[in-house]
């Protein structure tokens, strides 16, 4: 039996699958435990063991910093980042492109 694939969406814990037909199917799960994630950036492939230069809003909301963000599993539009962020940080999704030669842009 032929099944579709479909990209799962994590919504508040839960994962939400559509499969086109029913048939066999091995689906692999796990929990992670003080995950640092974040909704995938514009024009990033954010796949497993890749970087990607994101732009952190500073505390005064009226600059932001470019850091180097590493990537783990993603789910959606979420990726897991293991490291170049931290818990509360603010990071801007959109198509920052146009800066990336800039380590730090202000806002205002």
């Amino acid at each position: 039996m032929q099944l579709q694939e479909s990209d799962p969406s994590v919504i508040g814990s839960s994962v939400r699958i559509a499969v086109a037909q029913r048939g066999d199917l091995q689906l692999a799960t796990s929990l992670l435990k003080d995950a640092i994630y974040i909704e995938k950036p514009s024009l990033c492939a954010c796949t497993p063991n890749t970087e990607e230069n994101l732009f952190v809003l500073d505390a005064d909301g009226r600059s932001a910093t470019q850091v180097k963000a590493h990537f783990g599993q993603s789910a959606g539009n979420f990726v897991v980042v293991q490291s170049g962020l931290k818990a509360g940080d603010k990071v801007i999704v959109n198509d920052m492109a146009a800066y990336h030669e800039y380590r730090r842009i202000n806002l205002r």
